[in-house]
């Protein structure tokens, strides 16, 4: 099921600048952040859906938002940064996004244990739907074009 769900993260490759340029490179962050959280919900629907055609669809929009919203915001941060900059802003993020991951893999745990999988994955998923919340409601919702004047990489203009 993963290996076929992985197959959304191909296609996220391909079409995130199409998706880019058709929603605009700001709102494409927030709306993969939020398809992306939303098809999380798939996994413990799979108890009360038909499993596979269920986690088959959300594997894949799961697999296509991460890489689109992954592709689009590496991008607009790699832009902003100064070069020099660039690895400690990229381990920085890092260890925000993935220093977390083993508190919440031993919470899963005793969540699992304590209250069972399935009301666990509930819990996991809305938590999920609600991280994205801050981003759906920044401006970046409003912005067709990310700004270029802050753009560390932008080639110099002659008023500078």
């Amino acid at each position: 099921m993963l290996s076929l769900g992985a197959v959304g993260g191909i296609l996220g490759a391909v079409t995130s600048g199409w998706f880019g340029r058709l929603v605009g490179e700001g709102r494409s962050i927030p709306i993969a952040s939020l398809l992306g959280s939303l098809a999380l919900l798939t996994v413990p629907l799979a108890s009360i859906l038909p499993p596979v055609p269920t986690l088959l669809v959300g594997n894949l929009l799961i697999s296509w938002a991460v890489v689109v919203y992954n592709v689009v915001q590496v991008s607009f941060r790699q832009r902003l940064c100064p070069k020099p900059l660039l690895g400690r802003m990229n381990a920085s993020i890092r260890f925000l996004v993935w220093g977390p991951m083993p508190i919440g893999a031993f919470l899963g745990g005793v969540l699992g244990r304590e209250l069972g999988v399935i009301p666990t994955m509930w819990i996991f998923s809305t938590l999920c739907v609600l991280a994205s919340l801050p981003v759906l409601l920044s401006p970046l919702i409003g912005m067709r074009d990310l700004p270029r004047e802050l753009d560390a990489l932008a080639p110099a203009t002659d008023a500078e």
